[in-house]
C-alpha cells in the first residue's frame, strides 16, 4: 500500500471538471466560494464545504475540488475542525484493487482514485483515465471521531456519522503541472497528492 494519494489533476481543458459533473460528485466550487464571502462571510463558506463534504461521506461519492485559476489557502483560511478539517480529508491511502474487490476494507471507506499512466510526477492521462484507475481510496477513519465533528446531530443515521464506500477526493486546478509546487505547494496538503496532468488529445 502505497501513502497517500488523492489526485490532483492539472487540466487547463477543464475537460476532468466535465467528466466528473456527470459523475456521482459534490462539486466545491471554490472560486465561486470565494466571491461569495463579501455575502456569506467566512462562515458561511465554510458550511457550504462542510455540506458538500458530508453529503459525499453519506452518499459515497466524489467529493471534487475544483480549483479552476484560484488559489485558496486550504490548509489555514479554509481549514476547520467543526467544518472542513483538511488534513483529514485529505487523509487518502490507495492501494490496487481487483474490480470485483469488495469497497469497504480495513474499517475504511474508499472509491477508486487517479494515478499517472506513466512515471515520474507529471505524467500524463486523458480525464478519464485519471480518475478511474484501479486503485481504491482508504481513509483511516476506525475512531472517527473528526466525522462527529463535522456532522451535525441532524445528518447522523441510527444516532452516528454514516460513512458510505465510493467516497474520494478529487482536486482540480488549471494551473499547469510545472507550476502547482510554487503556487499551491504552502495552500494545500501537497504532499499527499499524486499530480496528473491532462492535455487535450
Amino acid at each position: 500500500m502505497s501513502h497517500v494519494q488523492v489526485p490532483l489533476i492539472s487540466d487547463t481543458t477543464e475537460n476532468t471538471d466535465t467528466f466528473l459533473a456527470f459523475q456521482s460528485t459534490q462539486v466545491v466550487e471554490m472560486k465561486g466560494l470565494i466571491l461569495s464571502k463579501g455575502s456569506i462571510g467566512m462562515e458561511g463558506v465554510k458550511e457550504k464545504m462542510r455540506q458538500k463534504l458530508v453529503a459525499a461521506i453519506k452518499n459515497g461519492q466524489t467529493l471534487l475540488l475544483r480549483l479552476t485559476d484560484t488559489r485558496p489557502d486550504l490548509n489555514k483560511d479554509y481549514n476547520s475542525d467543526d467544518f472542513f478539517p483538511t488534513d483529514k480529508v485529505f487523509e487518502c491511502k490507495t492501494e490496487e484493487i481487483d474490480d470485483d474487490a469488495d469497497e469497504q476494507q480495513f474499517g475504511g471507506f474508499g472509491g477508486k482514485v487517479g494515478d499517472a499512466k506513466t512515471a515520474g510526477v507529471a505524467g500524463y492521462s486523458q480525464p478519464k483515465d485519471a480518475v478511474t484507475r484501479g486503485t481504491k481510496g482508504v481513509f483511516g477513519v476506525q475512531e472517527k471521531v473528526w466525522l462527529k465533528k463535522v456532522f451535525r446531530e441532524a445528518e447522523y443515521e441510527a444516532g452516528a456519522p454514516i460513512c458510505r464506500p465510493g467516497f474520494r477526493v478529487v482536486v482540480t486546478t488549471n494551473l499547469s503541472v510545472d507550476s502547482i509546487k510554487e503556487k499551491l505547494g504552502d495552500l494545500l496538503p501537497l504532499s499527499r497528492c499524486k499530480v496528473i496532468g491532462v492535455r487535450a488529445q
